[in-house]
């Protein structure tokens, strides 16, 4: 199946404020098209300036610019039958689904990969996996960063890469052999349950703290927080870089245990979730179990 590499840059933190996309084609392993469009925002003449200062995109540059759903006539022709990849898919799927959303225009069903969990599969040694740190590692020259047709081209040359490093044709097989999920771009949240009722924050790149304990790290929750809802914190984690899950498993670097009312716990007083942390840890599994308290200690400010 072909593959479409995308990637917005937005003009605020909201999702439904893309100003730029960028797409690249990615055919028989091979990069054979790439195009971006400037796009005026719901929100213009309303830009943050930290966005402006990383992608370098100003409101008088979208003054003139078709607006999304304009734009969309012709950019939904790139998605026909293609898987879609994204580095950090969880902020680009948000905001393709936030902008489609915000012109009541129908969500497509298309597969989708995120290459950034790819990549911590393929290359774990490395440790940090953003889009910087991959095109310095795999000597990836493409153009500008933090525009939206190189970061696409830049996300295509990681998944060429995955590809040729395990030595398969398809972005299936790929998915299969690494054990990175392929999810539809109509589901709620990244790499969940089909019928997951919560919607899984996304984070805004621009506000990631690499240098951050919490950054990169897999973080679940069990219990109540007094301090905050189960949404906040899950905001609070995903803006500083950090990935969310439901469940705990083996890939689970933090379990963050709250309060509980001893009605979804055993005679041991213990949540299932802090149960099968447990039982996993007995196993040699690294898995952090951290308080409310020394969670709430970490949060910036």
């Amino acid at each position: 199946m072909p593959i479409l590499a995308i990637d917005f840059e937005n003009a605020t933190s909201a999702r439904n404020s893309a100003c730029e996309i960028g797409v690249t084609q990615i055919d028989n392993g091979e990069i054979t098209a790439s195009r971006s469009w400037l796009i005026r925002p719901p929100c213009w003449p309303n830009f943050d300036f930290y966005n402006v200062r990383l992608h370098g995109i100003s409101p008088k540059m979208v003054a003139n610019e078709p607006t999304f759903d304009e734009i969309w006539q012709e950019v939904q022709h790139w998605f026909a039958g293609r898987v879609i990849i994204a580095h950090n898919a969880a902020f680009d799927i948000g905001v393709l689904r936030d902008m489609l959303t915000a012109y009541n225009i129908a969500i497509p069903d298309n597969p989708y990969l995120c290459t950034y969990r790819l990549a911590r599969k393929v290359w774990p040694d490395l440790g940090k996996f953003g889009l910087k740190t991959m095109i310095r590692h795999l000597q990836l020259d493409l153009g500008k960063q933090h525009r939206a047709e190189y970061d696409s081209k830049a996300c295509a040359g990681v998944l060429i890469h995955a590809m040729t490093k395990y030595n398969v044709d398809t972005i299936q097989d790929l998915a299969l052999k690494t054990d990175t999920s392929l999810r539809t771009i109509s589901q709620f949240g990244h790499d969940a349950p089909v019928n997951q009722s919560r919607e899984i924050p996304i984070g805004d790149p621009s506000l990631f703290l690499p240098d951050h304990v919490l950054f990169d790290k897999t973080i679940a929750f069990s219990g109540t927080l007094e301090s905050m809802s189960r949404a906040q914190a899950w905001q609070k984690v995903a803006n500083i870089g950090a990935i969310i899950v439901e469940k705990v498993d083996s890939r689970t670097d933090i379990l963050v245990i709250g309060q509980h009312d001893g009605k979804k716990t055993g005679v041991d007083g213990y949540t299932g979730k802090h149960r099968h942390a447990l039982r996993l840890i007995d196993k040699g599994i690294d898995i952090q179990l951290m308080s409310e308290t020394e969670f709430l200690a970490l949060l910036p400010g």
